[in-house]
């Protein structure tokens, strides 16, 4: 991998990565393909911040996922506004272009609202999920595909 973190200005900041993997799915299990084989990916990311303010800022990230396994090309959108250090808001789209099957090629769209307060975050996010591997913060774990409302609290002591 490769990761280039610039920062432009006191309010500009862009973070860009370059990854390769190649997974072994006959040894892991991890990719949704109902046949087992050697998945070879490259994924793109543009990590882009602006400050508004002290507490006022927006992060837009676009992801591109490339790959002839599994299910082919991946394309994700995603702006988040944080408004203070409690409040952010986010949109996201995640889209499977490149699935070789036509009726397949879905948007996964989501909205979400955060709050936090000292170590306790509660969160709302309405959208479609994607089955698969989530990773957030680095820690991954599988999710079944969901349609509707998701409410999340997390605390820490």
């Amino acid at each position: 991998n490769l990761e280039v973190n610039q920062k432009i200005s006191n309010k500009f900041k862009v973070v860009l990565s370059y990854y390769y993997i190649m997974l072994n799915n006959n040894f892991l299990f991890l990719t949704l393909s109902e046949k087992p084989e050697k998945v070879h990916s490259h994924t793109g990311i543009a990590d882009i911040s602006y400050k508004f303010a002290a507490r006022k800022m927006l992060r837009v990230e676009l992801q591109h996922l490339s790959t002839k396994q599994d299910y082919g090309n991946w394309a994700m959108v995603l702006a988040e506004l944080t408004l203070s250090h409690a409040w952010s808001f986010s949109l996201m789209d995640e889209y499977n272009y490149g699935n070789e099957e036509s009726y397949k090629r879905i948007h996964y769209f989501s909205g979400n609202i955060a709050f936090t307060k000292g170590t306790t975050r509660i969160s709302m996010a309405y959208g479609k999920r994607r089955q698969g591997l989530l990773c957030v913060g680095g820690v991954c774990r599988q999710v079944p595909a969901t349609n509707g409302f998701t409410l999340n609290l997390s605390s820490s002591f």
